[in-house]
């Protein structure tokens, strides 16, 4: 199904870009079928590997927080105040710089 050209526009390329959302995906990529995209899929015949790649998700999340150190890009303010509220905050891109943390030997 992924790599179906009925259900994917250039189906046999790397193009995250048809995966951002309606406002700003590309125009090429509107008549993508996104829904049959189910990575682990669904019901009794899910990935049984899905616990074990979530939690190398995590790990690899916390190396990297551990490593490096994050910080707002410069002149990329967030306002929180701005953003929408329903029943959970409406998620908008957070701009950060990432450094590599100095290791200091003891």
């Amino acid at each position: 199904m992924s790599l179906s050209e009925a259900n994917f526009y250039r189906a046999n390329e790397f193009l995250p870009d048809r995966f951002l959302p309606d406002a700003i995906r590309p125009a090429e990529f509107d008549n993508d079928r996104r829904n049959n995209q189910k990575p682990f899929g669904l019901g009794a015949r899910s990935c049984m590997g899905k616990s074990f790649a979530l939690a190398e998700m995590r790990l690899v999340l916390a190396r990297l927080v551990w490593r490096f150190d994050l910080s707002l890009a410069p002149g990329k303010q967030v306002d929180w105040n701005e953003l929408k509220t329903f029943m959970v905050v409406q998620k908008e891109p957070i701009n950060i710089a990432i450094t590599a943390r100095s290791v200091v030997e003891e």
